[in-house]
């Protein structure tokens, strides 16, 4: 198409374009849609940290400089076995370990290791948690309840020789990209010892709750090795034996382990494979099987397990596995940003929030809890609904709905095996009594906001409609006090650290009875207003009338006009308010989209406070220590104590409010979770060292703190993708705002199948020259029509100090003039709609 003819409305546009901006950083008093994406304040600048990939192309690159991708990891685990199995490729967040010893023991530091997990539904273990890596810990099934919150053991694969453990050196994890299966390879002297660990999906319903691990002993040396041997040993639980199977028990829970080839030694409590003497280059293949099964079974099953195991195609389950997971990977949005470990960061999170669902839709945070959690829902609904997968989040508020009316109400945690199709047991919602003790705030409110993230993302308020009541008993009969005021429920997964960071006591500081919560205001409101849009409710409306009623004492408690923040708590004797903001807190008001309802000044003005008080430059992260806290349990807290989900409220903040910011703390992102692309539920924020005062291998209590987390992990990937994208859909609204970012020099990036309001949008962006950008926007699924579009462009334009006149022109669409004149497209879609746009800055 010729460039000529697609701008050549760009004169018409100069020339009746009521104003330019002479500043990017000029702020817009009106509130008006316009404001939905702030204007920038600064360049965008590469990480110091960020490291130039082998064949990067910089030819193009922002400013023609050279792209600064997130540095790669360590090299992935390289074996035939993965490539006979057909398992190809792994996703670039991997561990390696070069293992130390004193003596003969290695010395393992569990909170430098990184959960890896295989799951599907029903099954479920983590892998990579203790030495040498080919560890099952916290095995759960066969499904993801766990009474009385005990696991199986761990249960520890190890090479032998003569009967003595292989002293490993080095070892490498990894998940395989787009998929579920865990690799792993042991390396020690001349005797390599590779693994492959699947919860299958193989479409079969006998191996929906079983295990299965592979392994490879290799000879890589030039020696003989003999009395060469593979051994598994479970921790504790050992029940009985049979001919080529074991069975570990805890409690009512068996896992039933086939190996043909192996016996067990009750000497060493091991169940164990002699492969003999391995030649130089020979390997031997060993195939565990593992079926979990639930109750005193009727007769032994042992025979049927070993039928089942004899007759698996291993190779074949395998491949129907990884096949599942790759097709799951590929419905909802898909990211092109040029940055591997980015993307892959992002198929991480995805992953750890599917892998701790249940078949039946119940979410549960299986490191540690092993319960359904009302509030933990939180970050995978956000996710889901940013990242296009309404049906996810939907089979996610349908088991809650089912728990809701089996617990005759809100709940602060649940089982995650309620029985579906159930009539609800509560017939008047309006009657049930006020909540109190953990639902008495804050919970509550997540449950409709969920529903109307799905309902922003969707368009369709048919599920808010049907649970209406449900909706509105929740915000209804919260517990607040005379004066509007809400409490905090005191299981906030930010408490302790608030307490700590603000110098309110320790760890065990309760507020419930101590302070009101900004936090439960700001989502009482939130959740109110957008049950209220969302089902059109008019002035008079309960709930309209609590919202504003809850609202007003944001403007008369909490708001400190002379200091320009909100206050984070007010302490209950006599309401004076605590002076010193708190991150998860204070950017709630951001994270929940709150600028139009509170004010886009009072809002950026609050972040910008936090921002100068808590900004760590070299960190790239928002971390508040007001208290001075130097150590706990040996954690170095010198720089706070930060919980999993704070580097994604600052970062979704920092992208509204604070664009010389956000880079930097998107960037953080590379050192902040660990090897696994995972996020813990609290760390020390110097050196991001997560908390991990005591690893439990007899799954009698789980880790403290949690390690592989769904609700922080779900709440970070979608700051990330909202960084990228700057998507914020409102549906009631019928308008969509899109901010994307390109960072750190990258020359584009592609986004397809962005969700807004039930309408598809494909988003395609390009560096062309130093001073162009392109953006294409496809608008796709037959509910576009009448959409109100604001795209902000050239966000690499202005920097610090320069003043500089964007300016935005389009082909396929008409665009609002004195918009473009600001370098935002404003613009009606309709379906089936191609809009092409350049952005550029325009000489003075």
């Amino acid at each position: 198409m010729d460039r000529a003819s697609l701008f050549s409305i760009r004169g018409l546009l100069v020339a009746t374009a009521a104003f330019h901006l002479a500043a990017c950083g000029a702020d817009q008093e009106t509130p008006d849609v316009l404001q939905d994406v702030p204007p920038d304040i600064a360049t965008d600048t590469p990480a110091a940290d960020g490291a130039q990939q082998d064949g990067a192309d910089d030819a193009g690159a922002g400013f023609n400089q050279v792209a600064t991708p997130w540095k790669p990891g360590p090299a992935a685990p390289e074996s035939d076995l993965f490539d006979d199995m057909g398992l190809v490729g792994f996703n670039r967040w991997v561990q390696e370990v070069q293992w130390q010893f004193e003596g003969d023991e290695p010395v393992v530091n569990h909170d430098a290791l990184a959960y890896f997990a295989v799951g599907n539904g029903r099954t479920f273990s983590f892998l990579g948690t203790d030495y040498p890596l080919t560890v099952l810990h916290e095995v759960y099934g066969p499904d993801y309840d766990r009474p009385d919150l005990e696991t199986f053991s761990d249960i520890r694969f190890m090479a032998t020789v003569n009967r003595e453990p292989q002293k490993v050196q080095t070892s490498r994890i990894g998940r395989f990209s787009r998929s579920s299966i865990v690799g792993i390879t042991n390396v020690g002297q001349d005797l390599k010892v590779s693994a492959v660990f699947a919860a299958p999906m193989a479409g079969d319903t006998k191996f929906d709750t079983s295990l299965v691990a592979v392994f490879r002993i290799e000879n890589t040396g030039s020696t003989p090795i003999p009395a060469v041997g593979l051994a598994m040993k479970a921790k504790s639980g050992f029940e009985q034996s049979a001919e080529g199977a074991v069975v570990i028990q805890r409690d009512l829970r068996r896992i039933w382990t086939i190996c043909p080839d192996a016996e067990w030694n009750p000497d060493s409590r091991t169940f164990e494979i002699t492969a003999g003497t391995l030649e130089p280059g020979a390997r031997r293949d060993v195939t565990f099987w593992m079926f979990l099964t639930d109750g005193e079974p009727a007769v032994d099953p042992t025979p049927y397990f070993r039928q089942v195991a004899a007759e698996a195609d291993t190779r074949e389950v395998l491949s129907a596995t990884d096949s599942w997971w790759k097709e799951w990977f590929n419905d909802g949005l898909q990211i092109e940003i040029g940055d591997p470990m980015v993307t892959d960061l992002l198929e991480s999170f995805l992953y750890t929030v599917k892998s701790q669902i249940g078949h039946n839709g119940a979410m549960t945070p299986l490191s540690h809890y092993g319960e359904y959690w009302t509030r933990d829902l939180s970050g995978a609904a956000r996710l889901f609904a940013i990242g296009s997968r309404p049906d996810e989040l939907k089979a996610m508020l349908d088991y809650h709905h089912v728990a809701a009316c089996a617990n005759q109400g809100f709940f602060n945690a649940s089982k995650v095996n309620w029985p579906l199709g159930v009539p609800c047991a509560v017939t008047d919602w309006s009657s049930l009594p006020v909540m109190t003790e953990k639902t008495a705030a804050e919970a509550p409110s997540y449950v409709v906001h969920m529903y109307h993230r799905l309902f922003d993302a969707t368009g369709d308020d048919s599920l808010m409609r049907e649970r209406e009541q449900m909706l509105r008993y929740g915000l209804q009969k919260q517990a607040m006090n005379a004066e509007f005021l809400l409490p905090f429920s005191d299981d906030e997964t930010f408490r302790p650290a608030m307490a700590m960071n603000l110098g309110i006591g320790g760890p065990e500081t309760m507020f419930a009875t101590l302070a009101w919560s900004l936090h439960s205001t700001l989502l009482y409101v939130a959740a109110a207003d957008g049950l209220a849009r969302a089902l059109g409710y008019q002035d008079g409306d309960d709930i309209i009338q609590l919202r504003d009623n809850v609202a007003a004492t944001i403007e008369s408690r909490y708001w400190q006009q002379a200091e320009g923040f909100f206050a984070p708590i007010l302490y209950m004797s006599d309401l004076s308010p605590h002076m010193v903001p708190y991150e998860d807190v204070n950017l709630t008001a951001s994270w929940m989209n709150m600028e139009d309802f509170l004010g886009w000044d009072r809002v950026r003005s609050d972040v910008d406070v936090l921002a100068g008080l808590a900004w760590l430059d070299e960190a790239g992260i928002i971390q508040t220590n007001a208290g001075a806290f130097g150590e706990l349990l040996g954690y170095d807290l010198s720089q706070g104590l930060a919980t999993g989900m704070t580097p994604g409220f600052s970062l979704y903040a920092l992208s509204r409010h604070r664009q010389d910011l956000a880079q930097k703390n998107f960037n953080a992102f590379r050192n902040i979770p660990t090897a696994s692309g995972n996020v813990t539920e609290d760390f020390a924020t110097k050196g991001f060292r997560p908390l991990m005062p005591a690893y439990d291998d007899t799954g009698e209590f789980g880790e403290i703190w949690a390690r592989f987390r769904p609700w922080e992990g779900g709440q970070d990937a979608e700051a990330i993708i909202f960084y990228l994208t700057g998507l914020w859909p409102d549906a009631a609204g019928r308008r969509v705002t899109l901010h994307p970012h390109i960072p750190n020099n990258l020359p584009g990036a592609t986004y397809r199948g962005l969700l807004a309001a039930g309408c598809g949008i494909d988003m395609k962006l390009a560096e062309m020259s130093d001073a162009t950008r392109e953006y294409e926007l496809k608008f796709t699924g037959g509910k576009c029509a009448g959409l109100d579009v604001t795209l902000k462009t050239a966000t690499w334009m202005c920097g610090e100090t320069d003043t500089c006149e964007p300016f935005v022109s389009a082909s396929g669409c008409d665009i609002d003039a004195t918009a473009a004149g600001t370098g935002i497209a404003r613009f009606t879609a309709d379906d089936g709609m191609t809009c092409t746009f350049l952005a550029e800055l325009i000489q003075p």
